[in-house]
């Protein structure tokens, strides 16, 4: 009996942890995606294209990711959670002043979509600005994604970009 709770609770703890905060895939310090190609305000991963732009309105920066299926055939994209991007705000030191996962929880469920040939998905964000300096941010979007057509996904994502945010 004493096994079979201990057992229990360690499957609960386990449950919890999972079920937790966003996925900490930040890339690197120098904005790099682990070799020396340089992020920029969009990229293209084997035909799918990562764009975000960012614009400060008032207290806010409106942030939009979008994610277009250049190709001529369907894409299938698998997220592990309800989290499908994280957008990272870094100010000119390279501090991060911003990450949209933090004090959020998703849910943990496959989630499936699908874009047609030359079709898009745009998410957009409103990241409060109001305790922000004055001054250049550097803003990095991620799409969150484990799979593309069945294949995996390495960490972190390569579906990334980045842009300048001035405040």
């Amino acid at each position: 009996m004493r096994r079979c709770l201990t057992l229990l609770l360690a499957l609960g703890l386990a449950t919890l942890s999972a079920c937790g905060q966003g996925t900490s895939s930040e890339p690197s310090g120098d904005g790099t995606n682990g070799d020396a190609k340089e992020l920029k305000e969009e990229s293209e991963v084997n035909g799918v294209n990562v764009s975000v732009s960012a614009e400060t309105v008032g207290d806010q920066i409106e942030a939009t990711i979008t994610l277009t299926n250049t190709t001529d055939q369907d894409v299938h994209f698998q997220f592990s959670s309800g989290q499908q991007y994280e957008l990272i705000l870094k100010n000119e030191a390279g501090d991060t002043v911003y990450r949209y996962s933090d004090d959020k929880m998703f849910t943990m469920a496959l989630i499936d979509e699908t874009l047609a040939a030359g079709e898009s998905k745009t998410w957009t964000e409103s990241i409060p600005a109001g305790d922000l300096e004055s001054g250049t941010y550097t803003l990095l979007a991620e799409v969150v994604v484990a799979a593309v057509d069945g294949e995996s996904v390495p960490k972190p994502s390569p579906y990334k970009a980045q842009t300048t945010v001035i405040k």
